[in-house]
């Protein structure tokens, strides 16, 4: 998927992902990797307190189903199948709202459907 078509809170939140990823020593990149990011930035944070999210045991949550993903070293990080389907989610998801880019709000919307994340 173009990269273009992305924000650039949306654009940082994947290379934060991905920092996330290879932190666990994982070499794919998964839409748990994205939840995990977003759990360390501000925006996200404040929304999720704006509906009374449980943070810290959403944090608690993620990191375990992290630690439980198959660790690799071998240094080359790449996108899931199922990340590359949520980013199409996404997309899907910002046209159906009349939006050019897909944002963090479509993350979350996706975050609340998808049958990606454990």
């Amino acid at each position: 998927m173009e990269e273009t078509l992305f924000t650039n809170s949306v654009q940082n939140l994947i290379n934060q992902s991905a920092a996330l990823a290879n932190q666990y020593g994982h070499d794919t990149l998964k839409p748990l990797h994205t939840l995990g990011a977003c759990l360390d930035n501000d925006f996200c944070v404040s929304f999720f307190n704006v509906f009374d999210m449980p943070i810290t045991q959403l944090r608690s949550l993620v990191g375990q189903e992290l630690e439980m993903l198959p660790k690799s070293f071998r240094g080359q990080l790449t996108a899931d199948k199922t990340l590359n389907s949520f980013l199409q989610d996404c997309k899907k998801e910002a046209e159906a709202l009349g939006d050019q880019y897909v944002s963090l709000e479509h993350l979350f919307l996706q975050w609340l459907a998808t049958k990606y994340l454990p």
